[in-house]
């Protein structure tokens, strides 16, 4: 009995308010106290777990009064029952008139979405998130911006369409610190990327370091990626120097300095970084990235040692072996990829991406083309939408010279829209491309093209997307 005693004395703290809430004479002209008490009676309900009478409390409520957030509670009530569209119905009404929903409004953004009415989803969110800033929930309305910019992203086709709506955002008052750091760095990644400034870089970091002082190390670490990404190493390593006052002696400390100075095209230090890191943490994956600078610098056999000892650690890890198949891959070197890639799928010869990715090896260099056909066909088998793997065969009976084949797949693969969408689109465009020039065919391509700024947005969300792992 103690239990339900405590929960009576919390509905006598609670409901009081509730009702000075919902049914402030001052405010509703209908104000009636059955009502109140039928609403109340479902309040009650709801809190031990009847969902059936606090449904049948909530109805009789809403006949004996109009009140608007009697209709609110109900809808809610609603929405948990099997009468969940009457629910949303009633839900909808009410935001469509101004009621302020807060984070319900949610149900109607996921409604729609589900209906892929995608003009009205993004105005949604955006009315969703007003409302939450008019309730002082900035941290969750600024999680709605984010999710706005995810699902909007493919319908920027200019890059000042993209910064609008961002400089739209970080004029909001009160806006979460993180939220703000994870927006800014979304615009300084666009900029830098779309309009090729770099100056853009330093110019945000300079300014939000006058503003609040020292800034999170994931925001450091995105101008350092970008500025590795336009080859400014002089300004990366002002970037670097930021990030190790921060990690000094911790393991990112040792990787983000072998990462640098192999980025620089200096082998030697980016070595002694990476073993320092082995040498203070034994058990992390700074092994894999020491092997990737000596892959780098073209040191194979000093690279394979620390495969083959990783690799004997852990014989059954099939990401271990698609990570390393990869970086070989990345070398350029094919007898050093495909020896790898046979070894890999003698290991593990169901797994997709290790078939295909082999198979894309061999037709690339345009060698053991039955055998690259029979693999992507078994890949395919396992996972027959996967747009890479249909691309991939394409590519094979291209180079195979079956060219009509090759462009039927990949017309078939442009006709769905999706792979427009895909974060490989350049490479798969690209191979379109070129089989309808061999076919002479280029003129059906005149008025396809990709959405660049929908790709750069994508890529910064994605890194951005640490700022708020790290920091949430």
């Amino acid at each position: 009995m103690r239990i339900k005693a405590i929960n009576i004395v919390i509905m006598i703290i609670i409901l009081p308010v509730i009702s000075a809430t919902v049914f402030p004479a001052k405010y509703y002209y209908n104000y009636d106290k059955r009502a109140a008490y039928h609403f109340l009676g479902g309040m009650i309900y709801e809190f031990y777990l009847d969902p059936e009478r606090a449904a049948a409390s909530y109805e009789r409520a809403s006949e004996l009064s109009s009140s608007e957030h009697i209709i609110f509670q109900r809808s809610l009530q609603l929405l948990q029952t099997e009468r969940h569209d009457e629910g949303y119905n009633m839900l909808y009404e009410l935001f469509r008139s101004g009621f302020n929903t807060g984070r319900y409004g949610l149900h109607i953004y996921m409604k729609l979405s589900e209906e892929k009415k995608d003009m009205r989803t993004a105005q949604i969110l955006s009315e969703v998130a007003s409302h939450l800033y008019e309730k002082g929930q900035t941290l969750t309305a600024a999680r709605i911006f984010s999710q706005k910019l995810s699902d909007r992203m493919y319908y920027y086709t200019e890059g000042s369409q993209f910064t609008e709506t961002i400089g739209h955002i970080l004029s909001l008052e009160d806006i979460n610190l993180t939220y703000r750091y994870y927006f800014e760095s979304i615009l300084m990644q666009f900029k830098s990327r779309y309009f090729g400034n770099r100056s853009e870089i330093a110019e945000t970091v300079e300014r939000l370091e006058t503003e609040y002082g020292t800034l999170p190390y994931m925001f450091y670490r995105i101008a350092f990626e970008e500025y590795i990404h336009h080859e400014d190493y002089k300004a990366a390593k002002k970037m670097l120097d930021m990030m190790n006052s921060i990690t000094y002696g911790d393991i990112n400390y040792f990787a983000d300095n072998a990462e640098f100075y192999s980025s620089a095209n200096d082998p030697n230090r980016a070595v002694r970084y990476a073993m320092e890191g082995i040498r203070e943490f034994p058990q992390s994956l700074l092994v894999l990235q020491l092997a990737s600078v000596y892959l780098k610098a073209g040191m194979f056999e000093e690279a394979a040692i620390i495969y083959d000892s990783v690799l004997e650690r852990y014989p059954e890890n099939e990401l271990f072996y698609s990570i390393i198949a990869s970086e070989y891959h990345k070398t350029g070197s094919f007898e050093h990829a495909a020896e790898f890639y046979q070894n890999a799928v003698s290991v593990f010869p169901d797994s997709p991406q290790l078939l295909n990715n082999y198979a894309f090896l061999l037709a690339e260099n345009s060698t053991d083309l039955e055998k690259a056909l029979e693999m992507v066909n078994k890949a395919l088998y396992y996972e027959p939408d996967a747009i890479p793997f249909i691309d991939t065969k394409a590519w094979i009976y291209y180079r195979m010279g079956e060219t009509e084949i090759a462009e039927s797949i990949l017309e078939t693969l442009f006709k769905s829209g999706d792979v427009f969408y895909h974060e490989s689109a350049e490479e798969l465009f690209a191979h379109y491309s070129e089989i309808k020039e061999a076919l002479g065919r280029s003129e059906d391509l005149k008025y396809m093209s990709l959405n660049r700024t929908a790709k750069i947005v994508s890529e910064a969300l994605n890194r951005s997307g640490r700022i708020l792992q790290a920091e949430l």
